[in-house]
């Protein structure tokens, strides 16, 4: 039986990745001319802004400084500070749950707990977060998952995951811990559920009324395993 739930943020807290895509690909527009493929950017959503960057750099052969990166990642935080619309249904859903709640995410503290925050769920989640900035390496690596669990005194087994991306699922199965496919952020294309079970998650939902069915499924599971 599972014990804890350990969420992502932007993507399956706050529906931030859309904003994240617009806005790098309009500063990317005034580095470089090349036309950066949208894809692209969702590719290696999941990973922080800076390794974004650094990969569309590499992959289209363009130059970019540490201050062109600093503004660009100032740009999509100002940008939160305005609008940071929350996902549907995830006050209710979490709410429900009877599983301690942690957040790991390759954002900074103070977007996670604005997310936290504007989702309701302060109390709920409490001092339970953990960004990138506290450990040694963040998402695709499991470090964050792992450090996730260790606050919450949850074996990596006994944890489920709630993520979004291909880089993030993949940080919670090396952790060790059941990932659950989310498909209800706006910037998610038709296909992406494939690639999430690609990479390894054991379910996936279009909407956060979803949860609770798919944990009670997924505990089922685990009693026959």
């Amino acid at each position: 039986m599972y014990e804890a739930i350990i969420s992502d943020c932007d993507g399956v807290l706050v529906d931030s990745e859309a904003i994240t895509h617009v806005i790098l690909q309009e500063e990317l527009a005034q580095v470089t001319d090349i036309n950066i493929d949208p894809n692209e950017i969702l590719a290696v959503q999941g990973q922080t802004c800076r390794a974004v960057i650094l990969h569309l750099s590499k992959k289209y052969g363009f130059d970019i400084t540490e201050d062109q990166i600093k503004h660009m990642i100032e740009k999509v935080h100002a940008a939160f500070t305005h609008n940071l619309p929350t996902i549907d249904g995830v006050h209710e859903a979490f709410l429900k749950l009877d599983l301690k709640i942690a957040v790991a995410s390759n954002s900074k503290v103070s977007h996670i707990q604005r997310a936290v925050d504007l989702n309701g769920l302060t109390a709920k989640v409490g001092a339970n977060i953990v960004s990138f900035s506290m450990v040694a390496h963040p998402k695709p690596a499991p470090d964050v998952y792992l450090k996730a669990a260790q606050m919450l005194n949850v074996a990596p087994e006994k944890c489920l995951v709630i993520e979004d991306s291909v880089a993030g699922a993949s940080a919670g199965i090396k952790a060790g811990m059941t990932v659950i496919g989310f498909l209800g952020a706006s910037h998610l294309p038709e296909g992406h559920a494939e690639k999430l079970v690609q990479a390894g998650v054991s379910y996936t939902i279009k909407h956060m009324s979803e949860l609770e069915n798919a944990i009670l499924e997924l505990n089922e599971i685990a009693k026959l395993s």
